[in-house]
């Protein structure tokens, strides 16, 4: 393969983007840009007002430039000469007021992402939520990899969601001639259905639903409320389109916002304690062990999904199960939960064992397990009995039947202690 072909994975419209993928697009898209570097602005001590660093950054520049945002770790991208600095100006000011959001969020859907400017906000006002970032759009995905990169919390998803139809093209906005909207078409751009959102995802639903019309058709079809009532809160941007009855008053209480309609889901209309937990796995986190079927400890066939959950392969039927070994220590935790999920619609039933004991001792403190069958997905946790102190958790998956292994990726989507 040449150094500037890219390689058949990632030229698919994959859901969601892998870190891989997300490097990639970041590397593509800075290409020559060699010395953007020198477009940083400064973050000076007595730091005037951001909009005004943004705008000395890119004054008489075109292309891409690099610009410092106070409380961002990284430098953010946008594109000289484009209406880019006022969405980044627009979308770190005032993301967090508008939204009005009364309780602490865990999941956070974007779906129209843009440049992922927005979808930065969130994540630095809800440190506790994961949020997965929705943009169809070419050009505006390629900008939002490099923007979000070093946001472990922010899933890039590239795709259009729709109830119906499963392929897009790409629409012009007329004002100013940019990649602005997706439509119905055999395009290059791939479209899924918010319910197989989250089922990519390995979500149950999410706590904040924020939508861009353009980048989210249907929203006036009955099959699609099912998936939207899953959600706590739901702000569609202006203008609203017809809703169809999906969101009707007596389901949800409807505010408004500048930017935003408002539906609150009357059944979630307590707020949320934040969330106590611990990833029982991160891809950032201390080594581990993957035990292969001759006993030896390597890294092999699993793969992370995210950052803190992962896809574990069974072995064949009469071997040692393969199992990930992670090591903790537990300060009284009284439940664990994972979602669990075998997506292949040709695979047989895989056995999924988590196993707990005592680092010190091996003694076990907890085990369960459950099955799955093609195309599940489910949620799956069980009550521990009381324990403090360092433990080993080793995941499990094995056929259940003794049937082949083929197609039987295993995954363990972000299982926790709380």
């Amino acid at each position: 393969m040449s150094a500037g072909a890219e390689p058949e994975a990632l030229a698919r419209w994959v859901v969601p983007i892998s870190a891989t993928a997300r490097r990639h697009l970041a590397r593509q898209l800075v290409g020559d840009a060699a010395g953007a570097e020198s477009a940083v602005s400064p973050e000076p001590e007595d730091c005037p007002d951001p909009a005004i660093l943004v705008e000395a950054a890119i004054q008489g520049k075109i292309g891409l430039v690099a610009v410092n945002w106070p409380g961002v770790a990284q430098p953010l991208w946008l594109r000289a000469g484009s209406g880019d600095a006022a969405d980044l100006i627009g979308a770190m000011r005032d993301t967090a007021s508008q939204l009005c959001i009364p309780f602490a969020p865990r999941r956070i859907i974007e779906i129209g992402a843009g440049a992922g400017y927005r979808s930065i906000a969130l994540a630095i006002a809800h440190p506790d939520a994961t949020i997965a970032s929705v943009e169809p759009i070419p050009a505006r995905a390629r900008l939002h990899a490099l923007n979000t990169l070093a946001c472990r919390r922010i899933i890039g998803v590239r795709a259009a969601i729709a109830q119906s139809a499963s392929g897009f093209g790409v629409g012009n906005v007329v004002e100013s001639g940019e990649p602005g909207s997706v439509c119905p078409a055999s395009g290059g751009v791939g479209a899924i259905s918010l319910a197989a959102l989250y089922q990519s995802l390995g979500w149950d639903g999410a706590d904040v639903l924020l939508i861009d019309p353009l980048a989210c058709s249907d929203l006036d079809d009955a099959g699609v409320a099912p998936a939207l009532a899953l959600a706590r809160l739901i702000a569609i941007r202006r203008p609203v389109p017809d809703l169809g009855g999906n969101l009707g008053d007596a389901t949800h209480a409807r505010r408004s916002s500048r930017d935003y309609e408002l539906f609150f889901n009357r059944v979630y209309a307590h707020p949320a304690a934040p969330p106590r937990r611990t990833y029982a796995f991160d891809v950032g986190g201390p080594a581990i062990m993957c035990k292969r079927p001759d006993g030896t400890d390597a890294a092999w066939a699993f793969f992370p999904i995210g950052d803190t959950g992962f896809r574990l392969h069974p072995n064949p039927p009469g071997t040692t199960p393969a199992s990930l070994i992670l090591q903790h220590f537990l300060a009284g935790p009284h439940r664990f939960e994972s979602m669990l999920r075998l997506n292949h619609r040709d695979a047989n039933s895989v056995r999924f064992r988590v196993t707990i004991r005592a680092a010190d001792t091996g003694r076990v403190i907890h085990q369960g397990d459950t099955v799955l069958r093609a195309g599940e997905t489910a949620r799956w946790g069980f009550d521990m009995p009381l324990f403090f102190g360092d433990a080993t958790i080793e995941f499990a998956t094995e056929m259940a039947n003794g049937d082949s292994n083929g197609h039987a990726w295993a995954d363990f989507i972000d299982p926790s202690f709380n």
